[in-house]
């Protein structure tokens, strides 16, 4: 079973594409050199002017997202509507990434999430983020958008969010039809690319509100 952890190396492919340059041989320890990711992951997200003043976050006392504001343009900070319109075709079919290069790891997270806005402004909630190779992939369902109180066109997303991997027995898209029973959009990513949204999921996850609870299906897990 391939491991979703980030590795090392890949810990410094990831800081260096979002402009932290590093040497490949550099000392510094990986207590050290994760804590640098997590940092950048938060610089990214401006966590400490967004999201720190509110955190711990319960997104049910937030403002709810107006159906009428187009999330896409909210979620973008630079003008990719044309890189994203490269990446995704059809409403619910697999598209091929703009780049499978790791270095363009931070650009192609950023279209998968401009995606994300997309076809959740057309009515879908539930995404598979996955690639050719099926090894495994993640289920993320968007509960709700809000509205970071600061502001007055941030949305912050509550997700949650699952990894599958794929059984033995059958391959991960027959495996992801018997738990939906139906067509889900599907976005591709590399595997570092899930890894990134993984570790930004998995710390937003440890900000929540510890009495946010919101429904889950039976196919869900965490919550980001």
């Amino acid at each position: 079973m391939d491991s979703v952890e980030i590795q090392r190396p890949e810990v410094l492919i990831l800081l260096d594409c979002m402009g932290v340059n590093l040497a490949k041989n550099t000392k510094i320890p990986d207590d050290a050199l994760n804590k640098r990711f997590g940092q950048t992951l938060d610089g990214a997200q401006r966590f400490a002017d967004l999201l720190a003043p509110i955190t711990p976050v319960n997104p049910s006392s937030l403002s709810k997202w107006k159906s009428t504001d187009v999330l896409l343009k909210a979620v973008s900070r630079l003008n990719m509507a044309e890189a994203y319109q490269n990446m995704i075709s059809g409403r619910n079919r697999v598209a091929a990434p703009t780049s499978t290069s790791q270095e363009d790891t931070f650009t192609e997270v950023r279209q998968v999430l401009m995606g994300i806005a997309n076809h959740y402004q057309q009515g879908h909630k539930t995404f598979v983020m996955n690639d050719n190779e099926g090894l495994w992939c993640i289920i993320a369902r968007v509960v709700d958008v809000h509205i970071v109180p600061s502001t007055k066109d941030v949305p912050i997303f509550s997700i949650l969010y699952k990894v599958v991997h794929r059984p033995s027995n059958m391959g991960l898209n027959t495996h992801l039809g018997q738990i939906f029973g139906k067509t889900v959009v599907s976005i591709s990513t590399t595997q570092l690319e899930r890894k990134y949204l993984l570790k930004l999921f998995a710390m937003n996850t440890r900000r929540l509100f510890s009495d946010y609870k919101p429904r889950r299906e039976r196919h869900e897990g965490t919550t980001a």
